[in-house]
């Protein structure tokens, strides 16, 4: 069986991160949409698998910095990180972004 890309979009990203905790061979990448990570303390555990992180730089809904933390923590654990903060949008970026060629053509998170 292949390996398999875990999208979570809003709080969806979230519950993403903390499935590949539990799962962590599972998954050849994380793709995170408006979302973040409960416990950034955590990111050890998920750090071998590769995120790209999509976040709106306007989001009302969840904040952009919630991205940004996560981002940072993996990073320090040793983590492969494309963080994508987008100008001039919100939490519409859930839906637009899937309206967007950038996250179709990130091909080496796919792995």
């Amino acid at each position: 069986m292949g390996r398999i890309c875990l999208v979570g979009v809003s709080l969806g990203a979230y519950g993403a991160r903390n499935f590949v905790m539990q799962r962590p061979k599972l998954f050849s990448s994380i793709v995170s949409i408006a979302g973040g990570a409960m416990l950034t303390k955590y990111a050890n555990l998920i750090s071998h698998t590769p995120s790209y992180i999509v976040h709106g730089e306007l989001d009302k809904e969840v904040s952009v910095s919630e991205s940004i933390k996560i981002s940072e923590a993996l990073v320090s654990a040793g983590g492969k990180v494309d963080l994508m903060v987008i100008p001039n949008m919100g939490h519409e970026i859930c839906t637009k972004i899937f309206e967007s060629n950038e996250l179709y053509n990130s091909g080496e998170i796919y792995g």
